[in-house]
């Protein structure tokens, strides 16, 4: 580990600042409001935290990173030793000698959504997944899935929006801790969090298409159902105004008297059916 990259707890880190610095308070105050990515800058110093979503489980499991950068050291402040450890992994990627801590601080930024491109991409393919589940009308549990898309979705565009805030807020430094070409990086990783962002929105558009595909689907196999219960409505109708009509049982109603009116009515019956059947189908109202 080299001398300008320290890890540290917020104890210890907090030990090792006077309690008559000026900036104690203000770094202390920073370090309790951990709910976001963010960074504040100071006279000579800057502070903040990420929070970096684990790309297992977006919606639960968050690694906190606390970070403080002055021109001769950055320290990183964690609580949990799992997430100690996982600092180390980045202090091990990202460190290198002679680099100036505000540009280690910019190569951690950009280790963090190093892979992210490649997992936005899967995330489309988990999303085609679902669609071609719809157009095969295998549509169980589509809405806890595309639930739990979208809040995860949400998350991550909550996050590359922070990210980005984040890099603007180095760029307008008015104490003198970035140059020109730190500046330039900055506002290179400011535009490709951006890009990230745009592609988690295309993604929650695709997630809305598919809600609306499914809507449509549910609406198709509604009509079909509708158009059923119609012809076989249809069918009936008549059937049922013929038994409504020799249902009343009027005394002076021949068929009531005949010895074949019973057989006579299931006949009529059968070819009112038959003729009906026949219509639809010319008609093509069966398809």
């Amino acid at each position: 580990m080299s001398d300008a990259i320290k890890i540290m707890t917020k104890e210890d880190f907090l030990l090792n600042i006077p309690k008559s610095n000026k900036e104690r308070r203000r770094l202390d105050l920073s370090l309790r409001n951990t709910d976001n990515c963010k960074v504040e800058l100071l006279p000579n110093s800057l502070v903040g935290n990420f929070l970096i979503p684990d790309k297992k489980n977006l919606t639960e499991n968050e690694a906190l990173m606390g970070f403080y950068v002055t021109k001769d050291e950055i320290i990183l402040i964690g609580e949990k030793f799992e997430n100690r450890k996982q600092f180390i992994k980045y202090e091990e990627e990202v460190s290198q000698e002679g680099r100036a801590p505000i540009r280690v601080l910019f190569d951690l930024m950009e280790f963090i959504i190093k892979d992210d491109t490649l997992f936005l991409q899967n995330y489309e393919l988990r999303l085609s997944d679902i669609e071609e589940e719809l157009i095969n009308r295998e549509t169980k549990e589509f809405d806890k899935k595309i639930l739990k898309v979208r809040k995860e979705l949400l998350a991550l565009q909550s996050y590359y929006q922070q990210l980005t805030d984040m890099a603007d807020t180095i760029v307008e430094d008015d104490y003198n801790m970035v140059d020109e070409n730190q500046e330039r990086l900055y506002n290179i990783y400011a535009k490709k969090t951006d890009r990230l962002f745009d592609h988690v929105n295309r993604l929650k558009e695709y997630t809305m298409q598919l809600s609306e595909l499914h809507q449509s689907q549910i609406d198709i196999r509604q009509n079909e159902i509708m158009k059923v219960l119609t012809v076989v409505t249809t069918l009936v109708m008549p059937l049922t105004l013929i038994t409504g009509w020799y249902g009343m049982n009027f005394r002076r109603m021949p068929e009531l008297e005949s010895d074949y009116g019973y057989v006579v009515i299931i006949v009529i019956s059968i070819i009112v059916l038959l003729v009906e059947v026949w219509y639809f189908k010319i008609k093509d109202w069966f398809n």
